[in-house]
Formats: C-alpha cells, sequence, structure tokens
C-alpha cells in the first residue's frame, strides 16, 4: 500500500517538533517491518500573527509503502503519538 503522510502539530514547549515525531514515524515502520519509505520534506506555512507556532510553522510529509494488514495500527501509533501534549494535531494519510 502506498501512502503520503503528512503531519502537522501545534507545537507547545512542551511538546516534540513536527520533524522529531516524522524521524519517529518512520523509525516506527522500519523496526516492525511494515515497509520501506522516502525522504521527509518540509512544507513552510502561513507565518501570522493570528496563526499559533513556537518556532517556523512548517508541516512535514514523506511517502511510505507499507503491507496492507499494518495499516490500522500505523494509524493507531499515528493518532497516539501525535495526541501527547498537543491539542491541534492532525495527520493525513493518503494511499491507493
Amino acid at each position: 500500500m502506498k501512502l503520503l503522510i503528512c503531519i502537522d502539530d501545534t507545537d507547545n514547549l512542551e511538546s516534540k517538533g513536527t520533524g522529531e515525531i516524522a524521524s519517529e514515524m518512520q523509525a516506527i515502520i522500519q523496526e516492525k517491518g511494515w515497509g520501506t519509505y522516502g525522504f521527509i520534506t518540509r512544507h513552510q506555512l502561513i507565518l501570522h500573527p493570528d496563526v499559533p507556532y513556537t518556532s517556523h510553522n512548517s508541516s512535514m510529509c514523506f511517502n511510505a509503502e507499507i503491507q496492507k494488514q499494518y495499516f490500522e495500527e500505523l494509524k493507531a501509533v499515528l493518532s497516539n503519538h501525535l495526541g501527547i501534549g498537543s491539542p491541534y494535531c492532525q495527520f493525513l494519510l493518503a494511499g491507493d
């Protein structure tokens, strides 16, 4: 199953940054033997006083190819990982 995994969180001073979360997701995919992944790309989001952010307001994305039976487990790991310490976190899994 081919995926684009896109991550954005509203950083706070206690939570991990979006880039660190993306790297950890890749490590989990590798450690669990779920599949393969590509490079992480960084996407600059709007810098505006009405949009809260801690440093650069960017999102991260990477492509991955995982075995279909691990898709639900990957979603659960992402939800649990992103849900800690950040009330406004989002991820998108777009696949075939």
